[in-house]
């Protein structure tokens, strides 16, 4: 590891031209082969620090050094030819072409002058130097997700990189396959490539990072080796507040005797559930597990209509739920899914336009003409309640933070008359203090009698909030559990075994 920085940003503001400052006077530095953690609330200034490094963005003022050089003219082009390459949580790969052809895509000549065996061996030498074996010629598409997060990482390493941005490289993720990048991570680094890891995941921060920068509000709030800090300093750092302690231990409820709310029987799909049978009473939480692509999400589309169905019988509220999307929304499903960027929101619409757009019949006057004088109220009533940090109801969503544009998906449900909240990972990729006021959202909504189905790939998130948890394998329910009567290893024994454990 060598003495100077790879990587220094010296005093960096960044001031946008609505007068925003993004980043006050942040100093960070890496040094080859060293995996730096930068880690912060929705807000905090991370995504800035991305762009500024990456060349995106330039700085208001303050220095950017490159091995130990102040960096000139730094734009996207230059920062690339440097050595910094970005890996972000959507990774931009094109799904029909091959992982060979993704990872190689802009870098040769003409495709009728391509020397497919030249890169197929270059390939093949990322391939050991990751220590990983991917198949070069299976389209993009039909590989698993953590296999296509590996593609996009050799993409940039393809570019000859030495600074790697990982940008949530882990948020849609089952734990094997987090544990496969891990390990990349580690080999990298120890053959010298310098990593900048952003994760609202502290548990993967403090098992495989060295140091850490903690950002609030803009500003640098830490500085630290990993050996320095624990789980719960670090949320202190970054939101100012101590944890609260009641999204640590599950409340102990028994619904058993509520009335049921919604009955699947025996739903199959054309995905490939079947045989899928259970009960969600008024008031109660029930979890989804499964590893990635076991059929948590397509169950979800499924009750929500969004996925054909091709057997079984659903009723909600002692009804047939059938007929559209758009039908199921009138009887009073929500739904949130996993992409809120593609499948929750508009994100060139203002913060008032995007919690009405479920419920605009609601606003619809006399001769037809919307009130929008009474959506900006909602809106300010959902700004309110729900602590989203904006500066008005005019702000638009591309402007929020990813934690606050998760709050606004959940406005535009939980302040209308739904009764079925279908919630696809909601609390995927946004930062623990923002996950705290989520799962307070959910709580909330059960508390009002309200059922809640809860797919996440968290399996102490949903111990933490539910009722009960339903593990799914391979398209099957293979057991539902209270979560007070289990535990993480059983719940990821059950999702990745053999066995049935339905009672």
């Amino acid at each position: 590891m060598t003495t100077a920085p790879l990587l220094e940003l010296d005093d960096v503001v960044k001031v946008y031209t609505n007068g925003t400052v993004a980043l006050d006077g942040v100093s960070i530095s890496v040094r080859e082969g060293e995996v730096h953690a930068l880690v912060g609330a929705n807000g905090a200034g991370k995504s800035t620090v991305i762009k500024v490094v990456a060349g995106a963005e330039p700085p208001s003022s303050g220095v950017l050094r490159w091995a130990g050089e102040p960096a000139q003219h730094w734009s996207p082009g230059s920062a690339r030819r440097a050595g910094v390459g970005t890996v972000h949580q959507s990774f931009p790969l094109v799904p029909d072409l091959s992982a060979l052809e993704n990872v190689f895509m802009g870098q040769g000549p003409a495709l009728w002058r391509w020397d497919r065996k030249a890169d197929l061996a270059r390939y093949e030498a990322l391939s050991a130097r990751l220590g990983v074996a991917i198949p070069a010629d299976v389209p993009v598409r039909h590989l698993p997700i953590g296999q296509r997060q590996l593609v996009a990482l050799m993409q940039v390493l393809s570019l000859g990189t030495r600074l790697i941005i990982l940008d949530e490289p882990t948020a849609s993720l089952a734990r094997g396959e987090r544990e496969i990048v891990f390990s990349v991570v580690k080999r990298l680094s120890t053959a010298g490539t310098s990593f900048l890891y952003v994760s609202h995941h502290l548990e993967e921060v403090l098992a495989l990072c060295s140091s850490v920068t903690v950002l609030r509000d803009g500003r640098v709030v830490g500085r630290h080796t990993i050996a320095e800090v624990t789980r719960s300093s670090l949320i202190h750092e970054m939101t100012g507040v101590e944890l609260d302690k009641a999204t640590d231990d599950a409340e102990v409820r028994d619904l058993a005797a509520a009335p049921v709310l919604l009955d699947v029987r025996d739903l199959a799909t054309t995905s490939g559930l079947r045989d899928i049978s259970f009960t969600l009473h008024k008031g109660e939480i029930l979890g989804l597990f499964g590893a990635i692509g076991s059929g948590c999400s397509d169950l979800l589309k499924a009750i929500y209509g969004i996925a054909p169905t091709t057997a079984g019988a659903t009723t909600f509220e002692g009804s047939p739920l059938g007929g559209d999307t758009a039908t199921r929304v009138r009887s009073g499903v929500a739904f949130v899914s996993d992409d809120r960027r593609q499948g929750g929101l508009f994100l060139d619409w203002q913060i008032w336009r995007n919690t009405s757009i479920c419920d605009l019949s609601r606003f619809v006057g006399r001769w037809g003409v919307i009130a929008t004088d009474k959506e900006r109220q909602r809106a300010r009533t959902a700004i309110d309640n729900i602590n989203i940090k904006a500066d008005s109801v005019e702000t638009r969503l591309s402007e929020l933070s990813g934690g606050n544009q998760q709050k606004v998906v959940f406005a535009k449900w939980i302040t209308g008359d739904y009764r079925l909240f279908l919630l696809d990972q909601p609390t995927v990729a946004v930062d623990v203090h923002a996950k705290e006021q989520i799962l307070g959202l959910v709580r909330g909504v059960a508390a009002k009698g309200c059922g809640v189905l809860l797919h996440s790939v968290e399996p102490e998130e949903l111990l933490a909030i539910c009722d009960r948890i339903l593990v799914v394998q391979k398209g099957r329910m293979v057991a539902v559990r209270r979560a007070a009567d289990t535990n993480e290893a059983e719940l990821l024994s059950l999702a990745t075994g053999d066995q049935d454990g339905r009672d």
